[in-house]
């Protein structure tokens, strides 16, 4: 098999634009409860396989309970970070622009924006003082750096920290607004800065700048394991499937943090899931755990369409496809069903509620 070079790493998963060439020795999706040895061989060469993905729950897992334990120390609480400023200066060092609509279109600048964003929520758990207003600028620039050339993306839109700092002074001072963003307006002083607020977050994250996936590394790996189990069969429905979950993830970073609830994977799961739903492959129903009543059923309906749009309540496949495919989703994201529809119960209430903020 074919491996792609991200990050700078062989790391075995090919952009999400050349699936075409999966591996589709047949006309007919498996059945991904008899995956055979060669299919484990295959995907564990692309690093989607069962034992990666338990590694990177773990390294999830582990992370959660090192913020969660800072934040336990400290009596500083989220809303000291400003996420869509935050999201504003890296959208704007990822593409050359702020708009909310405009999202890196390249596959490495789409990663980094998520990674820095989780990073920023790393950050403001164990160094929160690194994110207080007239600091927040700076720290955006050195993270966004500071991943960069820890892990070799390949962003040929990145724009330059001080060409960064530059518009956005510019932008400030358009809106009325006299008081520099950062600390100095010297280039000189300014990347000294910079080099010097990298090392303290190098030290803030004891030197695991990536620790763990964003929930954009997950929903990828999903949908590409999806479509080795699928043999290819499902290529197009996961494209655009891939489209509308980044999308959502998209709109769900800038306003939510991640926290022990809001875990990246749960995220990712329950975006992969809806998208699902939204494309008319799987119904409505099947978000519903047996034991949810009909009251919360119809209050976790409302939510959902409250959160993406009106969405199809019946599946344009038939049952025996639409099974096929229950199955296909368990076996890509490595959960069965019952645990997708628990983490949707929690993560789409949390959803609605940064969308209506």
């Amino acid at each position: 098999a074919q491996v792609a070079v991200l990050d700078g790493k062989r790391l075995g998963v090919r952009p999400f634009r050349d699936m075409a060439a999966a591996p589709s020795s047949a006309t007919t999706p498996l059945n991904p409860s008899e995956l055979s040895v060669q299919m484990e061989d295959l995907l564990d060469a692309q690093q989607v396989s069962a034992k990666h993905f338990e590694v990177q729950t773990e390294r999830e897992t582990e992370m959660i309970n090192a913020m969660k334990t800072a934040l336990g120390q400290k009596s500083q609480a989220h809303c000291q970070l400003d996420r869509h400023q935050a999201s504003q200066i890296l959208r704007l060092m990822s593409n050359g622009s702020t708009a909310v609509e405009s999202n890196p279109d390249s596959l490495d600048s789409r990663k980094l924006w998520f990674d820095c964003m989780m990073l920023l929520d790393r950050i403001q758990a164990l160094a929160p003082v690194l994110l207080v207003a007239t600091s927040l600028t700076t720290t955006c620039i050195a993270l966004y750096s500071l991943l960069r050339k820890s892990n070799g993306y390949n962003c040929a839109r990145c724009l330059d920290p001080v060409a960064t700092l530059a518009i956005l002074e510019r932008d400030h001072l358009r809106e009325g607004d006299a008081t520099h963003l950062t600390e100095f307006v010297d280039e000189e002083q300014f990347r000294e800065l910079l080099y010097k607020r990298e090392i303290e977050i190098f030290h803030a994250v004891e030197g695991r700048v990536i620790s763990t996936p964003s929930p954009a590394t997950w929903l990828h790996m999903f949908v590409w394991r999806c479509n080795i189990i699928s043999r290819g069969t499902l290529l197009e429905p996961l494209r655009l499937v891939h489209e509308l979950s980044t999308a959502d993830l998209t709109a769900l970073v800038v306003k939510q943090h991640i926290d022990q609830k809001f875990t990246p994977r749960r995220i990712a799961n329950t975006c992969f899931l809806v998208s699902m739903i939204k494309l008319g492959l799987l119904p409505l129903d099947i978000l519903r755990p047996d034991h949810m009543c009909e009251s919360e059923w119809k209050g976790l309906c409302a939510r959902l369409e409250s959160w993406t749009g009106a969405v199809n309540l019946k599946s344009g496949l038939s049952e025996s496809h639409r099974c096929q495919l229950v199955q296909i989703v368990e076996a890509s994201t490595c959960c069965c069903l019952r645990q997708l529809q628990d983490d949707a119960v929690v993560s789409v209430p949390q959803a609605h509620a940064s969308s209506t903020m």
